[in-house]
């Protein structure tokens, strides 16, 4: 058991929380080598680019996500491999390696919570319907370098994907090398 003091919703919140542990009291490592899980479905044209994504919690993944209305979805990494594609088990709350997409009714801000089964049993996904709206994220600290601070990136503006699928980053003198989000890799910016 660990003791925790939290913020949830505005809320200071003093809580027990126990967790599944390594025998020297450390989190159990992220398993699946570190691929992220990503709910993909109807909801988000089962793209893992725009999906809710599963955070690791020591013993199981959890993701608070606001969906609404019917959807068929999967867990799943970003390239639909094979041991991390999970799908209908035995019935709506087991999952099973390349099941077919699970069927749920979302009534809005959810947890979903995914218990990976170890070998001989199954993985579980429980979703809970918390209500309410989703906690809003601090926004992150300013740039205070000023190199760093003229790297500019706009993955929305349509004149940093020309041409199709290209990356376009401008920076000051002093910038070597830039790194983006999976999908576009690392930029490199020679004679700067």
């Amino acid at each position: 058991m660990k003791l925790f003091f939290f913020r949830l919703w505005g809320l200071s919140v003093l809580g027990l929380i126990q967790v599944a542990q390594a025998a020297d009291g450390s989190c159990l490592a992220v398993p699946l080598d570190g691929r992220e899980l990503y709910v993909r479905g109807s909801l988000n044209g089962w793209s893992a680019a725009e999906a809710p994504k599963f955070t690791w919690l020591c013993d199981h993944y959890e993701l608070l996500t606001d969906i609404r209305g019917e959807h068929g979805f999967n867990v799943g990494d970003e390239d639909w491999t094979l041991d991390a594609n999970f799908g209908r088990g035995s019935n709506d709350s087991y999952l099973a390696l390349n099941g077919p997409e699970l069927k749920r009714r979302f009534e809005g801000v959810s947890r979903l919570r995914l218990v990976l089964g170890t070998p001989g049993s199954q993985s579980v996904l429980s979703v809970d319907t918390v209500g309410g709206t989703l906690p809003v994220r601090a926004p992150p600290p300013p740039v205070s370098d000023s190199v760093a601070a003229s790297v500019q990136f706009d993955f929305r503006n349509l004149q940093d994907k020309r041409p199709f699928g290209a990356a376009s980053v401008t920076a000051s003198h002093g910038v070597l090398q830039v790194t983006l989000p999976p999908l576009l890799g690392v930029v490199s910016l020679p004679g700067k």
